[in-house]
């Protein structure tokens, strides 16, 4: 059900990518039985440029999850084929009728928020929607990551592979 890996190239559309080609694809086609693995067909595949442009106000910077989501639970999202994925995010394609009423039928039902992960009730939850093939999306600031080079455990060779590495940690 899970899309193949994409890049957002130059756009700040890792919010869109996250919530609606990655999350809304793979539900949709968890819930639908389609089989979103085909890199050739992008009729079951959302496009994150249908939730970028909407949010982004015109100019190529990061989004929240909330406006996102918002967009998905009120219009839907279109399909990548009926709104391909590029570098421009002023495009305004949606004065076409068709796309509308074919993203509409592609809203979600309902989502949710999980909170307070680090309490049992939370950790829980999260653990139960991941082990019943949910997608999770989970935000955070790039800039705030801090990189360690990757030591070596002598104990082990498993790890030789990693060792010189960069890690990322918060």
């Amino acid at each position: 059900f899970f899309p193949g890996i994409r890049s957002q190239g130059s756009l700040g559309a890792c919010v869109s990518f996250s919530t609606t080609y990655y999350m809304l694809t793979h539900m949709t086609a968890m819930a639908r039985g389609w089989d979103a693995s085909n890199p050739a067909d992008n009729t079951t595949k959302f496009s994150p440029k249908w939730t970028y442009n909407f949010v982004n106000d015109g100019v190529n910077d990061g989004t929240l999850f909330s406006s996102n989501l918002d967009v998905l639970m009120n219009h839907g999202a279109a399909s990548w084929a009926d709104m391909p994925y590029d570098s421009n995010y002023r495009e305004w394609a949606y004065d076409d009728p068709a796309v509308w009423r074919d993203a509409i039928s592609y809203r979600p039902e309902d989502m949710g928020l999980v909170e307070n992960v680090s309490g049992a009730n939370g950790l829980d939850m999260l653990k139960t929607l991941l082990a019943n093939g949910y997608i999770v999306n989970y935000g955070t600031s790039i800039n705030s990551w801090q990189y360690k080079t990757i030591g070596d455990d002598l104990s082990t060779p498993d790890d030789d592979d990693e060792v010189g590495k960069q890690a990322a940690f918060w």
